[in-house]
């Protein structure tokens, strides 16, 4: 097996803070009890190794918070669903991510890791889980409640609210509309009212208390009202129609999204409200439903679905459209074993869909009449395509199950197969049929045809054109994104109302590892010749599925020594990237919105940068060692790109978001300066 089948192990650990971080107290008691665990070797590479763990609470008590120690003579080079606290000699700590922090008594926690080096890997020793013997819960904000910051003092809009139920979003048409503002209990407020996109509504306040909304043009911005005299804050969001009256859809431009948890620190981010490329605004935003059926996302942060219902709240109080990326077939480690067994189990497969069915009813309900977008099961297909060997209709899943959980109906919803064909087709028409205001489609991976003789080189597709040169490398990356699109076209990925394809990168940063050190020699930190490959890529899965493309999990970090100006810090550029976790470099951002960057005395990372692209000769240019990459966001739409959302992969990858972010707010700033003048859908 090729390492590019492993390209995504860490995945399910893009899930970074959510509300768990201000759900659970701290520790009222420490326990520390007897654990057990359990390792399982899912692959091994010779050089490397991707394991399993299963750690079970052997104490009568549940345990909150949970550390657990273990010692194992391997080094962990990645860590997904916990987070790993240190690692000295073989002794090992990880901690609970955020989004689950308990484990039951007698139950069980999972988590997986890459270790180095492969081969007879032993099970963990010593195991020891230390945590809270006690958490205590905090009440989840109803709909529209404080959540904003400040007091609790209520800011009111006459007609529209009553103390009871505060709306989270209102609809006003073109032009200008307005709304009396109370705040109760409090003589004389002194209110300020603010949007995060000037270029949709403006705000104002006239005469104390009067709301002056100026619906400028159609979609969607978040609105701020703040009452300096008693602290009070509220965020609500602000539709302005078409000039024909109807909904704004999506942006009809590029649209640029971010990954982001509901928590205080993502949540503040957001909330900047600022002017210029100080704003923070993003148009949509993602968070991952995942942990599968059975005790995963919809038990967490406080149980009946809130993960979701709180997301999609927020998301319309910030004016910006949710996006929840489904990754419900792994409920743990991933793998082609793993995926191929859970759908084929009609235990899970029945709770699968009715897991899916449940997220898509709070989709429905908490969406409305707002778009809501779903990208679906990260890597399943791929992993089919390349080491099943067979063709998704040969390939067995337990379909049958749907109905007998009742989630299909054998007498009025088609007839799907007991196959993957049957799967993915039922999973669209359940969509279509139970949320029509999502908007949704499936993940294709870039690796997925990728096999043993296929004569890819080890780093990869992209970089194909290295060894074949522009014209042969690109011949060949149509091809196989033809074959790819072939394949996931049979296993009915755009049937049943699906609305695009979606296409990642990889998780991990380019500067991870000795990507920093050597680009030239990494697999995933690529140059404007390798981007330009992507979008060849891009464009022809565009044409060959007839289905726009929204790229997702894009990296956030740039191409170290930017000559951008800090608007946070006046005359000064902003700070290199550490190369340490969550501050990696990458070359995404800087390719999709253009930077001058110096390569300072390094002749290897100015040959490699400046490369110059014969097929877009004006992309790339260098005055000495300043090499300049133009904005690509043009060249993303010709391919077919309507929407990038970008975002952290796995823990260790670089973060654009939390307060403050650790990228230094370099990404954010791009983006607004593009979002000024976007690129529009029809050129």
């Amino acid at each position: 097996m090729t390492r590019l089948s492993h390209r995504t192990l860490g995945r399910i650990a893009a899930l970074s803070a959510s509300l768990a971080a201000s759900t659970w107290a701290a520790p009222a008691l420490a326990l520390v009890v007897p654990a057990e665990v359990a390792l399982r070797v899912a692959d091994d590479w010779g050089t490397g190794f991707r394991a399993d763990v299963t750690v079970r609470n052997l104490g009568d008590r549940p345990i909150a918070r949970w550390r657990l120690r273990f010692d194992v003579d391997r080094r962990i080079a990645q860590i997904w669903n916990a987070r790993l606290v240190k690692q000295r000699g073989s002794r090992v700590v990880v901690k609970f991510p955020e989004w689950a922090p308990e484990i039951p008594a007698g139950g069980t926690a999972s988590f997986g890791f890459v270790g180095e080096p492969g081969g007879d890997v032993a099970q963990p020793a010593g195991a020891r889980l230390r945590g809270a013997a006690r958490a205590r819960p905090t009440p989840t904000p109803a709909p529209g409640g404080s959540g904003d910051g400040g007091s609790q003092a209520a800011i009111l809009l006459s007609g529209i609210d009553d103390p009871a139920a505060r709306e989270i979003q209102i609809t006003i048409p073109l032009g200008t509309a307005e709304f009396e503002v109370a705040v109760p209990g409090v003589a004389q407020p002194v209110i300020s009212a603010a949007t995060n996109d000037s270029q949709v509504a403006t705000a104002a306040i006239a005469a104390t208390s009067r709301l002056r909304l100026a619906g400028v043009a159609p979609g969607r911005t978040g609105l701020r009202l703040r009452d300096a005299s008693s602290g009070a804050v509220r965020h609500l969001g602000v539709r302005v129609r078409e000039p024909d009256g109807s909904l704004p859809g999506l942006p009809a431009h590029v649209a640029i999204g971010s990954v982001s948890e509901d928590t205080e620190s993502d949540l503040a981010l957001w909330r900047g409200f600022e002017e210029g490329a100080l704003n923070t605004r993003v148009e949509l935003r993602y968070v991952y439903l995942n942990g599968g059926p059975f005790g995963g996302w919809y038990d967490w942060q406080g149980g009946g679905g809130s993960r979701a219902r709180t997301f999609i709240r927020e998301s319309k109080k910030l004016g910006m459209i949710p996006v929840f990326v489904y990754y419900d077939i792994p409920n743990a480690g991933e793998s082609y074993a793993t995926d191929l067994a859970h759908v084929q189990d009609a235990a899970y497969v029945g709770a699968y869909f009715a897991d899916l069915a449940r997220a898509l009813d709070i989709v429905h309900d908490e969406g409305g009449d707002d778009p809501v977008g779903i990208v679906l099961e990260p890597d399943f297909i791929g992993y089919l395509m390349q080491l099943s060997g067979r063709r998704p209709d040969q390939i067995a899943a337990a379909v049958h199950a749907a109905y007998d959980a009742g989630v299909l109906s054998r007498a009025s919803d088609p007839a799907f197969p007991d196959t993957v064909v049957g799967f993915v087709s039922a999973v669209n028409h359940l969509i279509a049929r139970r949320a029509p205001n999502a908007f949704f489609g499936w993940q294709v991976n870039l690796w997925a045809s990728l096999t043993d003789g296929s004569g890819i080189p080890a780093t990869g597709l992209m970089r194909i054109t290295d060894s074949l040169g522009i014209a042969a490398g690109r011949d060949r990356i149509r091809a196989e994104a033809r074959k790819i699109a072939e394949y996931y076209a049979a296993a009915g990925i755009l049937d049943h109302g699906a609305h695009f394809v979606s296409i990642d990168k990889y998780g991990l940063d380019g500067g991870f590892g000795s990507g920093a050190a050597a680009p030239w020699s990494s697999t995933w930190f690529w140059n404007a010749i390798h981007w330009n490959n992507y979008l060849v890529f891009a464009g022809e899965i565009a044409r060959a599925t007839a289905k726009p493309i929204v790229l997702w999990q894009i990296p956030v970090g740039h191409v170290n020594a930017s000559l951008a100006p800090d608007p946070r810090s006046a005359g000064a550029l902003f700070p290199p990237l550490a190369n340490t976790t969550q501050r990696y470099e990458d070359s995404a951002p800087t390719f999709f919105f253009g930077d001058a960057f110096s390569t300072g005395s390094d002749a290897g990372r100015l040959a490699y940068f400046g490369a110059r692209d014969p097929d877009f000769p004006a992309s790339v240019s260098v005055a000495g060692n300043v090499v300049t990459w133009s904005s690509h966001m043009e060249a993303a739409r010709d391919a077919g790109v309507i929407a990038i959302l970008f975002g952290d992969g796995v823990g260790e990858s670089t973060h654009a978001r939390g307060s403050p972010p650790p990228d230094g707010y370099w990404f954010l700033t791009k983006v607004q300066e593009y979002l000024a003048d976007p690129v529009p859908l029809a050129p």
